[in-house]
């Protein structure tokens, strides 16, 4: 193959769209939490319902 496959990512953040590589280290933490608990609730959907730790202490 000759040609290289790039992909790039986009968040809209506040309302500008911004790569993922110009994230903070929080955002990207933030944006690692949301991706991980969506996967898990997909993939165990009408299981079990998945929430950031934060939230739950939150809910208390």
């Amino acid at each position: 193959m000759d040609k290289d496959i790039r992909c790039e990512s986009y968040l809209w953040v506040q309302g500008i769209q911004t790569s993922t590589e110009d994230l903070t280290p929080t955002q990207r933490e933030a944006l690692a939490i949301w991706l991980k608990k969506e996967y898990l609730t997909e993939l165990c959907r009408g299981k079990y319902a998945f929430t950031p730790r934060e939230q739950e202490e939150n809910m208390k």
